[in-house]
Protein backbone atom coordinates (compact mmCIF):
# COMPACT_ATOMS: atom_id res chain seq x y z
CA UNK A 1 0.00 0.00 0.00
CA UNK A 2 3.01 2.07 0.48
CA UNK A 3 4.26 2.20 -2.49
CA UNK A 4 1.00 2.38 -4.31
CA UNK A 5 0.11 5.84 -1.98
CA UNK A 6 3.95 6.61 -3.70
CA UNK A 7 3.10 6.84 -6.84
CA UNK A 8 0.45 8.97 -6.85
CA UNK A 9 2.90 11.56 -6.06
CA UNK A 10 4.89 13.75 -8.29
CA UNK A 11 8.05 12.19 -9.95
CA UNK A 12 10.80 14.41 -7.96
CA UNK A 13 9.02 13.93 -4.56
CA UNK A 14 8.79 10.09 -5.00
CA UNK A 15 12.51 10.43 -5.49
CA UNK A 16 12.92 12.18 -2.22
CA UNK A 17 10.47 9.34 -0.50
CA UNK A 18 13.09 6.65 -2.06
CA UNK A 19 16.42 8.57 -0.54
CA UNK A 20 17.37 7.71 2.95
CA UNK A 21 15.85 9.69 5.80
CA UNK A 22 19.55 10.55 6.68
CA UNK A 23 21.11 11.81 3.31
CA UNK A 24 18.41 13.97 2.80
CA UNK A 25 18.88 17.86 3.02
CA UNK A 26 16.56 20.23 5.57
CA UNK A 27 14.70 21.37 2.64
CA UNK A 28 14.15 17.92 1.04
CA UNK A 29 12.88 17.04 4.61
CA UNK A 30 10.63 19.86 4.77
CA UNK A 31 9.03 18.48 1.25
CA UNK A 32 8.39 15.03 2.58
CA UNK A 33 7.00 16.43 5.86
CA UNK A 34 4.46 18.21 3.81
CA UNK A 35 3.24 15.06 1.72
CA UNK A 36 3.57 12.63 4.46
CA UNK A 37 0.23 13.30 5.08
CA UNK A 38 -0.51 11.22 1.59
CA UNK A 39 0.63 7.96 3.29
CA UNK A 40 -1.76 8.42 6.62
CA UNK A 41 -3.49 4.80 6.33
CA UNK A 42 -7.58 4.63 7.41
CA UNK A 43 -9.80 2.15 7.30
CA UNK A 44 -11.10 2.22 4.47
CA UNK A 45 -8.24 1.84 2.62
CA UNK A 46 -7.31 -1.15 4.66
CA UNK A 47 -10.15 -2.93 4.09
CA UNK A 48 -9.56 -4.36 1.04
CA UNK A 49 -6.67 -5.94 1.42
CA UNK A 50 -7.22 -7.42 4.49
CA UNK A 51 -7.35 -11.16 4.22
CA UNK A 52 -11.09 -13.09 5.31
CA UNK A 53 -9.84 -13.49 9.26
CA UNK A 54 -8.21 -10.28 9.60
CA UNK A 55 -11.02 -8.35 8.29
CA UNK A 56 -13.62 -10.46 10.60
CA UNK A 57 -11.25 -9.49 13.38
CA UNK A 58 -11.01 -6.35 12.60
CA UNK A 59 -15.40 -6.35 12.31
CA UNK A 60 -15.36 -7.68 15.89
CA UNK A 61 -13.06 -5.20 17.48
CA UNK A 62 -15.04 -1.88 15.60
CA UNK A 63 -18.30 -3.48 17.22
CA UNK A 64 -16.96 -3.23 20.37
CA UNK A 65 -15.67 0.23 19.84
CA UNK A 66 -18.66 1.38 18.72
CA UNK A 67 -20.36 0.30 21.48
CA UNK A 68 -18.49 2.37 23.91
CA UNK A 69 -20.28 5.17 25.01
CA UNK A 70 -18.21 8.29 26.58
CA UNK A 71 -19.57 9.20 30.41
CA UNK A 72 -22.38 11.42 31.04
CA UNK A 73 -21.70 15.36 31.38
CA UNK A 74 -20.58 15.81 35.28
CA UNK A 75 -23.29 18.15 37.21
CA UNK A 76 -22.15 21.86 37.39
CA UNK A 77 -22.44 23.24 40.63
CA UNK A 78 -22.10 27.35 41.17
CA UNK A 79 -20.64 29.30 43.77
CA UNK A 80 -22.46 32.21 45.34
CA UNK A 81 -19.82 34.37 47.26
CA UNK A 82 -22.14 37.19 49.44
CA UNK A 83 -21.05 40.99 49.31
CA UNK A 84 -20.76 41.63 53.51
CA UNK A 85 -20.22 45.17 52.93
CA UNK A 86 -23.97 45.18 50.31
CA UNK A 87 -25.53 42.91 53.13
CA UNK A 88 -24.75 45.30 55.64
CA UNK A 89 -26.21 48.19 54.07
CA UNK A 90 -29.82 49.52 54.46
CA UNK A 91 -32.92 48.51 52.17
CA UNK A 92 -36.26 50.44 51.43
CA UNK A 93 -39.40 50.24 50.34
CA UNK A 94 -39.28 50.08 46.91
CA UNK A 95 -42.27 52.57 44.80
CA UNK A 96 -44.29 49.66 42.73
CA UNK A 97 -41.63 47.19 43.46
CA UNK A 98 -39.00 48.85 41.09
CA UNK A 99 -35.25 48.76 42.27
CA UNK A 100 -34.45 51.79 41.32
CA UNK A 101 -37.13 53.92 42.59
CA UNK A 102 -35.95 53.33 46.64
CA UNK A 103 -38.15 55.65 49.21
CA UNK A 104 -35.18 56.77 50.95
CA UNK A 105 -37.19 57.93 53.77
CA UNK A 106 -38.55 54.26 54.43
CA UNK A 107 -36.11 52.25 55.36
CA UNK A 108 -36.78 48.29 56.17
CA UNK A 109 -35.12 46.28 58.17
CA UNK A 110 -34.19 42.56 58.16
CA UNK A 111 -36.52 40.05 59.76
CA UNK A 112 -38.80 37.25 59.29
CA UNK A 113 -43.01 37.07 58.55
CA UNK A 114 -43.06 35.93 62.39
CA UNK A 115 -40.04 37.32 64.35
CA UNK A 116 -38.39 35.20 66.89
CA UNK A 117 -37.38 36.94 69.88
CA UNK A 118 -33.51 38.29 70.83
CA UNK A 119 -32.70 37.76 67.37
CA UNK A 120 -29.70 39.63 66.09
CA UNK A 121 -28.21 40.82 62.73
CA UNK A 122 -24.70 41.92 63.96
CA UNK A 123 -23.47 38.88 62.00
CA UNK A 124 -25.20 39.69 58.66
CA UNK A 125 -28.67 38.77 57.15
CA UNK A 126 -27.91 35.49 55.89
CA UNK A 127 -25.72 33.89 58.69
CA UNK A 128 -28.64 35.50 61.00
CA UNK A 129 -31.28 33.74 59.14
CA UNK A 130 -29.31 30.13 58.70
CA UNK A 131 -28.92 30.46 62.87
CA UNK A 132 -32.45 31.06 63.48
CA UNK A 133 -33.81 28.09 60.65
CA UNK A 134 -31.28 25.69 61.78
CA UNK A 135 -32.46 26.59 65.46
CA UNK A 136 -32.65 22.94 68.07
CA UNK A 137 -36.08 24.98 68.75
CA UNK A 138 -36.89 24.65 64.47
CA UNK A 139 -38.21 20.75 64.68
CA UNK A 140 -39.45 21.29 61.18
CA UNK A 141 -36.18 21.97 59.26
CA UNK A 142 -34.35 18.45 61.01
CA UNK A 143 -37.82 16.52 59.73
CA UNK A 144 -37.36 17.91 55.94
CA UNK A 145 -33.92 17.23 55.81
CA UNK A 146 -34.01 13.60 57.13
CA UNK A 147 -36.75 13.15 54.93
CA UNK A 148 -35.11 14.09 51.66
CA UNK A 149 -31.59 11.90 52.85
CA UNK A 150 -34.33 8.95 53.18
CA UNK A 151 -35.62 9.95 49.67
CA UNK A 152 -32.58 9.52 48.23
CA UNK A 153 -31.69 6.24 49.32
CA UNK A 154 -34.98 4.29 49.57
CA UNK A 155 -36.74 5.92 46.56
CA UNK A 156 -39.34 7.50 48.04
CA UNK A 157 -39.39 9.55 51.15
CA UNK A 158 -41.09 8.58 54.79
CA UNK A 159 -43.41 11.57 53.88
CA UNK A 160 -44.88 11.04 50.47
CA UNK A 161 -45.08 14.66 49.32
CA UNK A 162 -40.63 16.13 50.41
CA UNK A 163 -41.38 19.74 49.73
CA UNK A 164 -44.50 19.95 51.55
CA UNK A 165 -44.39 19.67 55.09
CA UNK A 166 -46.91 22.25 56.25
CA UNK A 167 -50.43 22.08 57.58
CA UNK A 168 -52.24 21.15 54.47
CA UNK A 169 -49.02 18.52 53.58
CA UNK A 170 -50.33 16.03 56.25
CA UNK A 171 -49.14 14.96 59.75
CA UNK A 172 -45.13 14.20 59.34
CA UNK A 173 -44.59 10.35 59.89
CA UNK A 174 -43.31 9.71 63.43
CA UNK A 175 -40.12 7.70 62.33
CA UNK A 176 -39.24 11.20 60.27
CA UNK A 177 -39.85 12.57 64.07
CA UNK A 178 -37.19 10.24 65.85
CA UNK A 179 -34.85 10.43 62.79
CA UNK A 180 -34.62 13.99 63.03
CA UNK A 181 -34.31 14.38 66.81
CA UNK A 182 -31.15 11.47 66.45
CA UNK A 183 -30.07 14.11 63.89
CA UNK A 184 -30.19 17.21 65.90
CA UNK A 185 -29.16 16.24 69.46
CA UNK A 186 -26.90 13.29 68.73
CA UNK A 187 -25.09 13.69 65.38
CA UNK A 188 -24.62 17.27 65.81
CA UNK A 189 -26.61 18.27 61.66
CA UNK A 190 -23.78 15.59 60.20
CA UNK A 191 -25.10 14.29 56.95
CA UNK A 192 -22.58 12.38 56.94
CA UNK A 193 -23.32 10.38 60.29
CA UNK A 194 -27.09 10.51 58.64
CA UNK A 195 -26.10 8.94 55.85
CA UNK A 196 -24.27 6.22 57.16
CA UNK A 197 -27.17 5.73 59.71
CA UNK A 198 -29.58 4.92 56.87
CA UNK A 199 -27.49 2.57 54.90
CA UNK A 200 -26.43 0.63 58.04
CA UNK A 201 -30.14 0.19 59.07
CA UNK A 202 -32.06 -2.82 58.72
CA UNK A 203 -34.16 -1.57 56.54
CA UNK A 204 -31.80 -0.37 53.59
CA UNK A 205 -31.06 -4.33 53.63
CA UNK A 206 -34.60 -5.21 53.07
CA UNK A 207 -36.15 -5.54 49.67
CA UNK A 208 -37.50 -2.49 47.87
CA UNK A 209 -41.05 -4.31 48.09
CA UNK A 210 -40.96 -4.59 51.23
CA UNK A 211 -39.52 -0.97 52.18
CA UNK A 212 -42.45 0.41 50.70
CA UNK A 213 -44.80 -1.00 53.07
CA UNK A 214 -42.70 -0.90 55.99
Amino acid sequence: MYTELRKTLPPDVQALFLKPKKQRTAAERKITDDYHVIFKVTAALLKPIMSPEVFKKYSELQKTVDGIRPPADLAEFWMVEDDNGRLMQDSYILTSGEPTQPQKDKVVKPGFPFQPANLEFRDGRRETFADWLTAPENPLFARVAVNRLWQWHFGEGLKKNPSDFGNLGGKPPTRTARLAVLRVRGQGFSMKAMNRLMVTSEAYRWPRKQRRNW
